[in-house]
């Protein structure tokens, strides 16, 4: 690559205020490439390496603001409308495919606010045991006394 063509890139870097992504993309390159051209530019001209660089971790850090840790999952919903949800999966003894078509949640969603540390423990049981019922094709009602038989002592 020309030397030249890789200052010029980083000098629109610079100017634009954009992330690498957008910049590539008006560039007519890809991210990958483009990311290649920075690394050969700490050979060309390591001031403009190291202003390049300031804008990445500040584009970097500016990110975690706004996605919380990129990278990882966070939780979306209050504890309020996770206990809401989930009383709603108890009392009406409801499916998380039930649950998900009802509130357009994603059922793994579902599953991992009703196993989040949001959910009140007495909820938490209740959604449990209803899952197991479901299993075992029968009402909870049903599911419940066969426990409470298999427990009692002969």
């Amino acid at each position: 690559m020309n030397d030249e063509k890789i200052i010029q890139e980083a000098n629109f870097y610079i100017e634009s205020n954009k992330n690498l992504t957008e910049v590539a993309k008006e560039l007519g390159i890809s991210k990958s490439t483009l990311q290649l051209h920075i690394r050969e530019l700490k050979n060309i001209d390591k001031e403009l390496y190291d202003k390049i660089r300031a804008i990445q971790l500040k584009n970097q850090i500016e990110g975690r603001k706004k996605g919380a840790t990129i990278g990882k999952r966070t939780v979306t919903y209050t504890k309020e409308q996770a206990n809401y949800i989930a009383a709603e999966i108890a009392n009406k003894q409801l499916t998380y495919k039930e649950a998900a078509k009802i509130f357009d949640i994603p059922s793994s969603t579902i599953y991992e606010m009703v196993h989040s540390r949001l959910i009140d423990e007495e909820i938490r049981t209740k959604i449990e045991l209803t899952a197991e019922a479901n299993i075992h094709k029968t009402t909870l009602e049903s599911y419940e006394n066969e426990i409470n038989n298999r427990n009692r002592p002969r």
